[in-house]
């Protein structure tokens, strides 16, 4: 649609060219033919002729015919999306046990992306990278250097295969080399084997995720499986012979099961609802300066901080209270306001006065309003920031820095964008209403 609207606009533009030729001709016909009018008389019309073109004209590349719209943004195209939350708020099994969710944002979009680019569920294409390598989705955020590189070998699986099976679960020995065996190396976060699949560069991460898509596609997967589709796709896929998936060394489990298991469960993210709170049930534990909650309000009556009231924003801010349990992070969810879903777009990350603390900020809009907002979201843990097109209240937008920061709260600031700047806003008014 963009490249139509810029077709029509050089046609416009060509079009309103042709006319000023046309205009330039006459005059000097005009000349030629020695009409019996003064010079000014000509040149008059002429210039109130072309400076309407050239009004015309910029009107044409204000509408939008270039492409770039001065008015209300238009959305973003659905599919996949880095960092959409329908995978990365999702918690994925392996060995029985319910594991974290993915840690990076970015991982997350690059598994949307290429599991909808190829035609298969997001959520089955996480379970199987979930299942090959649970350390890498759990451990790795935004800042590892393998997701800003794009670039992770992992530890290497090993085995010894012949004639297309596994022989042993090491590396082949000189008489089975020369019996016709090879030792194959499985590598990167798909543990893709080198001797099956040696033209595939393993350690590129976006490129294993694409190959990977595109073998369960193979595998009779559609966008909509059923049970059978995803087991017998994943059995495929891993090289299992037979059901249950448990036949090879290191899977002590039903791999196949698992993956159908997560895919139903793996469900959209907890929609934020029209009282939205940031932590679902959370409880606002302090209020702002003048909608103080539970005899607390920043920068006002029972603050315990006011050597932090250096700035106007923080007056208008709310903390909710997290889980106690420190060894999770409890996810924050950008919030719905006034009841309308927000579209939400990353700005950037702070960092905090005690790594690996940080402050998430989004931009947001409403797109039946066109209102837009502003919100900070402080005592996040680093990395955790939601970069990817596409997020809309009630994805995730962080999650609480409790491992090494001992905050079980999020302190949140939302704000109205305003020419002027932000139109900072009580939080109490529009978060966690009960």
């Amino acid at each position: 649609m963009a490249e139509e609207r810029r077709r029509g606009a050089v046609d416009k533009i060509n079009s309103a060219v042709d006319s000023a030729r046309k205009i330039k001709t006459a005059y000097k016909l005009s000349r030629t033919a020695g009409a019996a009018v003064s010079t000014s008389e000509v040149w008059i019309p002429i210039v109130i002729v072309a400076v309407v073109i050239l009004i015309i004209v910029f009107i044409i590349l204000l509408s939008g015919g270039s492409g770039v719209g001065l008015g209300k943004e238009e959305s973003t195209p659905e599919g996949g999306s880095p960092g959409s939350g329908n995978i990365f708020s999702c918690r994925f099994t392996r060995s029985g046990q319910q594991v974290n969710t993915i840690k990076s944002s970015i991982l997350a979009g690059w598994i949307n992306d290429a599991a909808i680019s190829a035609g298969v569920p997001p959520a089955v294409l996480a379970s199987v990278a979930m299942h090959e390598n649970p350390g890498f989705l759990t451990t790795y955020d935004n800042n590892s250097p393998e997701i800003t590189s794009n670039h992770f070998c992992g530890a290497e699986g090993i085995n010894c295969t012949q004639n297309g099976q596994n022989i042993a679960t090491r590396a082949c020995t000189a008489d089975e080399i020369r019996n016709g065996a090879e030792t194959d190396r499985h590598r990167g976060l798909l543990q893709i084997s080198s001797v099956f699949y040696p033209t595939v560069d393993a350690c590129n991460i976006t490129e294993s995720l694409t190959w990977a898509a595109i073998k369960l596609k193979d595998y009779i997967l559609t966008s909509t499986p059923t049970e059978a589709q995803v087991k017998a796709a994943v059995a495929a896929y891993g090289g299992f012979s037979r059901q249950p998936c448990n036949t090879h060394a290191g899977y002590p489990y039903d791999y196949c099961g698992e993956v159908w298991q997560d895919y139903q469960s793996c469900q959209a993210p907890i929609a934020a609802d029209a009282s939205s709170c940031p932590i679902p049930n959370g409880t606002i534990t302090c209020g702002s300066k003048n909608r103080p909650v539970n005899g607390c309000g920043h920068c006002g009556v029972g603050y315990p901080r006011p050597d932090l009231c250096t700035y106007d924003g923080i007056s208008y801010a709310m903390d909710i209270g997290g889980d106690n349990n420190e060894s999770t992070f409890d996810p924050v969810y950008l919030p719905k306001i006034n009841g309308h879903v927000i579209k939400w777009t990353f700005e950037d990350q702070v960092n905090g006065s005690t790594p690996p603390q940080a402050i998430q900020r989004y931009r947001g809009v409403d797109e039946l309003t066109d209102e837009r907002y502003f919100i900070s979201l402080h005592h996040t843990q680093s990395g955790t920031g939601n970069r990817g097109a596409n997020v809309v209240s009630g994805d995730i937008g962080a999650r609480i820095c409790a491992n090494g920061c001992n905050e079980n709260h999020v302190h949140v600031q939302l704000g109205r964008v305003i020419a002027s700047g932000t139109d900072w806003l009580e939080g109490p008014d529009y978060l966690c209403k009960r």
